[in-house]
């Protein structure tokens, strides 16, 4: 035999043999049937696999083919759990960029390129957070929809908001994408309003990718449901600070006066001589006797209140014993006692209490008059940061800038004086009310924070109107800024 002819093949050894590489279906399949919690998952999935094949021709008749899941199945049995365990692996093989898994599920008729996960995420949003390219195309091949809203998630897995692939690839700015998903032959809508009323270029410019906005048309749809979502939360607090102060209006203007000038006169004096009267007619026969009896046993009953004065009078000088005696212990050892307790408190007073409090008013102060004049030296710089910025225009003539930027100029200003300054006078009121109670309870302990306290509360009910009038208007005039916003950008859609 010569040293070139052919050797028969040894056979693996056993330990090898179940570590043979697998085909790309095979390998789906197990991977599906391993993840999956069911017991005889793998012999599930076969058999669901058997079923989804195109069944023959028979006769001349179309046979129904069997549809694959396109809706995230619902349910605990155990065929569920695999459909389940089957759409998780597409989404999966998405995340780890896996062409051929996607290609398997879909070819065999398991999934469909719109089908979603549980959270309502379509597998072309998916693609889109991956920015792999091809894996967009590969599933818009396999005819994946172009326009169809799907749930865009956030980092921790959380339902975010509702999107269409071309609005979430405009957000996060994958000019690619945006053109892939625009241009023919899948000609993606750029005019689809999301539920919250954003489009695509809306998103594209409010992320700061000037480049897709350039590319996208101009669009205006959308404005008022992007006024009512984004002001949905400050409609909410105006019309409950309404509701707020028409109730505190009933209790303090109907309620109140109401329990004090009818209820209380009506329930103490009215009903008890009331029901008096009519017992004592429903009695009127049995109130004669009653009268004899209280005359009859007068004279008795004054005989008994002589004896009781008399004894009374026999115990007066006892009396005056008594009371001297407690004079004497009084100027001999409780006021002396007292005057040492006072001399006492005065002497803490002075040495630790007043001090004590002397450094928390200090400590307040400074760190107030910090903070103000912090925000007010913020406010200083936006104002001359703007008015730099319209100096910078001017004399450019508009090159270098945008009207966006000069309103966003204008709005830094406004919220700096409007906002940040009120929102730190006020946070300087609510500290001083801190600092205040330290200082009442270091001075006057127990006594000095119930001081406080009931002070507090006359605080918050005169200041509660005013409160809920405030709210009402920082809502206000919050929706007219985003209107005011929307106008602009319905001017000029590329804003």
């Amino acid at each position: 035999m010569s040293e070139f002819d052919p050797q028969p093949f040894e056979p693996l050894p056993g330990y090898v043999q179940d570590q043979l590489p697998q085909s790309t279906f095979d390998a789906v399949v197990t991977r599906i049937a391993t993840a999956s919690r069911e017991l005889d998952a793998r012999e599930i999935l076969e058999s669901f696999i058997e079923s989804q094949k195109a069944p023959a021709y028979e006769g001349s008749q179309k046979p129904e083919a069997p549809k694959p899941i396109e809706e995230y199945p619902r349910g605990t049995d155990p065929l569920t759990g695999v459909k389940q365990q089957i759409v998780a692996e597409l989404f999966l093989a998405i995340t780890r960029e896996d062409s051929e898994t996607i290609a398997v599920l879909i070819q065999n008729n398991l999934v469909t390129a719109n089908t979603k996960d549980r959270t309502g995420r379509t597998p072309l949003l998916a693609a889109i957070s991956t920015t792999f390219i091809h894996l967009v195309k590969e599933l818009l091949d396999f005819g994946a929809d172009p326009n169809a809203f799907g749930v865009v998630l956030k980092n921790g897995g959380i339902p975010r908001a509702t999107r269409t692939p071309l609005m979430l690839a405009a957000s996060i700015g994958s000019l690619p994408i945006v053109k892939l998903l625009f241009e023919p032959p899948y000609s993606a809508d750029d005019t689809l309003v999301a539920p919250d009323g954003q489009i695509a270029l809306r998103l594209a410019a409010d992320a700061g990718h000037r480049t897709i906005v350039e590319y996208l048309p101009s669009c205006r749809a959308g404005g008022y449901l992007r006024w009512k979502s984004h002001n949905a939360a400050a409609l909410a607090r105006t019309k409950t600070a309404i509701e707020y102060i028409v109730e505190f209006i009933k209790v303090f203007v109907w309620h109140l006066p109401k329990f004090v000038i009818w209820s209380i006169p009506k329930h103490v004096v009215v009903l008890p001589i009331v029901r008096g009267c009519k017992w004592c007619w429903a009695n009127r026969k049995k109130f004669a006797g009653w009268c004899k009896h209280q005359i009859t046993e007068m004279p008795k009953r004054v005989v008994r209140a002589g004896k009781a004065v008399w004894r009374g009078i026999k115990k007066i000088p006892k009396a005056i014993k008594v009371a001297g005696a407690e004079v004497w212990k009084f100027g001999t050892q409780t006021l002396p006692r007292w005057i040492k307790e006072l001399v006492l408190w005065i002497w803490d007073m002075i040495t630790v209490r007043i001090p004590k409090a002397i450094v928390h008013a200090a400590k307040w102060a400074w760190n107030e008059i910090s903070s103000l004049g912090r925000a007010a030296w913020d406010a200083i710089l936006r104002t001359v940061s703007f008015l730099h910025t319209i100096l910078q225009a001017i004399v450019t003539l508009l090159r270098n800038l945008t009207l966006r930027d000069i309103w966003n100029g204008f709005c830094d200003v406004l919220r700096a004086i409007f906002v940040t300054l009120p929102k730190t006078l006020l946070s300087w009121i609510r500290r001083f009310g801190d600092a205040s109670y330290e200082v009442l309870r270091v001075l006057f302990g127990c006594f000095g924070a119930t001081l406080w306290d009931i002070g507090w509360m006359l605080q918050h009910v005169i200041l509660f109107i005013p409160r809920q009038l405030w709210n009402i208007l920082r809502s206000l005039a919050g929706s007219i800024a985003r209107g005011w916003s929307e106008l602009m950008v319905w001017i000029n859609p590329k804003l």
